[in-house]
């Protein structure tokens, strides 16, 4: 997969950054704020998702893989710890389950 996807999703992650500077994640209220920016960025996220996941499934031998259901149960019968971790995410101080169903 190298790098293309990593450099990608540090723009991502710089893009929603300097959101901080307008929306305080830390307040659960600003939680339901919404922009064209914050689209962009959500929308882009989930299409790199969508690409990694459906890298993910060829190289596991699932090449039919095309949504993110398949593409939950090709890498869970691969890895079944996949989605029990929480992923914290710092600047809201929240934790989310992504991959649980």
């Amino acid at each position: 997969m190298g790098y293309l996807y990593w450099d990608y999703y540090l723009s991502l992650e710089n893009d929603l950054l300097k959101t901080k500077r307008f929306v305080d994640f830390s307040q659960e209220s600003n939680l339901k704020v919404n922009s064209i920016e914050f689209a962009r960025i959500i929308l882009s996220s989930c299409a790199e998702i969508d690409m990694v996941c459906k890298e993910l499934c060829k190289k596991l031998n699932k090449p039919k893989c095309n949504n993110i259901k398949n593409y939950r149960e090709t890498i869970l019968a691969y890895n079944s710890n996949f989605n029990i971790f929480n992923r914290k995410v710092i600047c809201a101080n929240i934790q989310v389950s992504p991959f649980k169903e």
